[in-house]
């Protein structure tokens, strides 16, 4: 069910697309490219390596207001928001930052199902646009299944570009309900446009240059948690964030009351295991007192626990938290070093 959608096309399925849903795509602002809602195609940018931040916002909102509540002389009275999530689309997310809604799935949807997260899910198509040009710190194809610049996992359907015109694969119901929506925008694709969208992901692999060695690192960090390689990697790191809030699996939050006087909210947001405030405890003990021990969490979380808990590596290879650390903290290397560290 492969089709062609032509590149003048864009903006008549974009416009379709707009009759009954919120678009999210690439636009640029105050000089960076970022997802946001778009009032018209023209709005939305393709020619970009990746956007700063991911479009993990879209669906895990950086904040949530729960419910509100007041207090009076005889009462209290509680008022929940009007939680009625609308059916949208993001479109042209990469393949790491569509693949990391994958690797959220059963967190949010596990034994503790956050409604939030689930019901916007649901409602949300993904539109993925292929990477031609990776940047010079992806390491997708470093993670295994099937990860890569071409891959189609956690979308709706996936867009190549071919020059002129859109590779276009359908990978779930959703994606072919919408071609089918739209069907006069497309064409069938040939043996020559599948020829050339494979050669195109093949030199997209080819440039990436950088390897996370993975392979028995998850069992040998097993042994390493009182290692002095941690006490050594520790020392230039701020506690800024920065890894955690650009990073598209990251998931941390808070849930705190915003009172005055007799009325207030609950409101859920982000937060990083990276601040020492996170892991703080109410007697005021905190089990990770230092950037070492949380530096050490941050690894361990990513290529050991969540492997544990859900069978997945807690990492896209989008390689943000590497472009974006201001001191240059890089995971590749960390991970890498650990084939020369001992117990």
């Amino acid at each position: 069910m492969e089709k062609i959608l032509t590149k003048s096309d864009l903006a008549k399925f974009i416009h379709a697309l707009q009759k009954d849903n919120a678009i999210y795509a690439p636009i640029e602002q105050d000089g960076i490219i970022k997802f946001g809602l778009i009032e018209s195609p023209q709005d939305i940018i393709l020619d970009f390596t990746n956007t700063i931040k991911p479009a993990k916002e879209i669906i895990f909102e950086q904040t949530r207001k729960m419910f509100k509540y007041r207090f009076t002389k005889d009462k209290s009275e509680l008022t929940q928001p009007n939680f009625e999530v609308k059916p949208q689309v993001i479109f042209g997310t990469r393949p790491c930052d569509a693949e990391a809604f994958e690797i959220l799935d059963p967190l949010f949807g596990g034994q503790f199902k956050d409604p939030y997260y689930l019901e916007t899910r649901e409602k949300t198509v993904i539109i993925g646009l292929a990477c031609n040009a990776p940047g010079h710190n992806c390491f997708c194809t470093s993670l295994g299944n099937g990860s890569g610049p071409g891959s189609s996992k956690g979308m709706d359907l996936l867009f190549t570009d071919l020059g002129d015109k859109y590779f276009v694969e359908p990978v779930t119901e959703k994606g072919k309900k919408i071609i089918q929506a739209n069907s006069k925008l497309f064409s069938d694709a040939s043996k020559d446009d599948e020829k050339n969208k494979n050669k195109l992901n093949e030199e997209a692999v080819s440039k990436i240059k950088r390897e996370m060695k993975l392979e028995g690192k998850p069992e040998k960090l097993a042994g390493l948690f009182e290692s002095d390689y941690w006490a050594e990697i520790y020392k230039k790191c701020l506690g800024c964030g920065i890894c955690t809030y650009l990073c598209p699996t990251c998931h941390c939050f808070d849930i705190t009351d915003e009172v005055q006087g007799k009325k207030g909210q609950r409101v859920r947001t982000w937060d990083s295991c990276m601040f020492p405030e996170y892991t703080v405890h109410a007697s005021g003990y905190n089990p990770r007192p230092s950037r070492k021990n949380r530096l050490r969490n941050r690894v361990y979380h990513k290529y050991r626990n969540y492997i544990e808990n859900f069978g997945l590596v807690q990492c896209c290879g989008c390689g943000r938290c590497i472009n974006y650390c201001p001191v240059n903290v890089d995971i590749i290397n960390i991970i890498n070093d650990l084939e020369g560290v001992s117990e």
